[in-house]
């Protein structure tokens, strides 16, 4: 990033994003005057700021509909409720009727998760609402290009098929893509995190890979 700025790009034409909410807030204190944050939070900004399904969104519907929706965060297994269901098979681009290999199926096995899906997309349609997966799909659908000719991605290991997707859209109208991972720090699978996501990244002449070994692609030149 030094190296980017110091020659090529001004603070303010890099996009750095990551998976987690803690690596995030580091890159924001460490990478001043880039566009840091996590994927999610990218997304939701090229997206206009749409409004999120909070917790008490999410009980509320569960109240509604009679499901129970459990609060979830990354210190988490799977939590084994069909929203985190439904998120799953969205992020891992699973069809439905392959549901049962969600690693919670065996806690939900009873819900009827058609009916769950038709009712959650009326619920957040009525709220005005979106929620985390919304943001990467809303972008991927729509082909919403990134705003800054750089694009860095940390901890590639733990992104999504769904996420992976969104990243390779974004390389076609950078510059310079610069992916970091190890695969063998990957430990969100019931997320539907995938390290060959990262193993199966090839390098060309706008990509930078860094894991144990380095490929580079395209050299960085002076723009000034």
């Amino acid at each position: 990033l030094q190296d980017l700025t110091r020659n090529c790009y001004r603070p303010e034409e890099i996009t750095v994003t990551t998976f987690r909410r803690t690596t995030a807030r580091e890159l924001i204190q460490a990478f001043k005057g880039t566009r840091a944050g996590t994927l999610h939070s990218i997304c939701r900004k090229l997206l206009g700021g749409p409004a999120i399904m909070s917790d008490r969104d999410y009980t509320k519907f569960g109240v509604t509909y009679g499901y129970k929706i459990k609060k979830r965060d990354l210190s988490e297994d799977v939590s084994g409720d069909p929203a985190d269901c439904y998120s799953w098979l969205r992020n891992t681009l699973t069809p439905i009727e392959d549901a049962y290999q969600y690693p919670g199926y065996d806690d939900i096995s009873h819900v009827d998760l058609n009916r769950f899906i038709t009712e959650y997309e009326s619920f957040k349609q009525e709220a005005g609402k979106v929620d985390f997966t919304d943001l990467l799909t809303m972008v991927l659908e729509d082909q919403t290009p990134l705003d800054t000719p750089v694009l860095m991605v940390d901890e590639y290991q733990d992104l999504t098929p769904l996420q992976d997707a969104v990243i390779k859209m974004w390389n076609t109208g950078t510059d310079s893509t610069i992916i970091a991972g190890d695969p063998a720090q990957s430990i969100y699978g019931v997320f539907g995190g995938s390290p060959e996501l990262f193993n199966n990244w090839k390098a060309d002449n706008n990509t930078i890979l860094r894991s144990e070994e380095r490929r580079v692609g395209k050299e960085c030149r002076s723009r000034w």
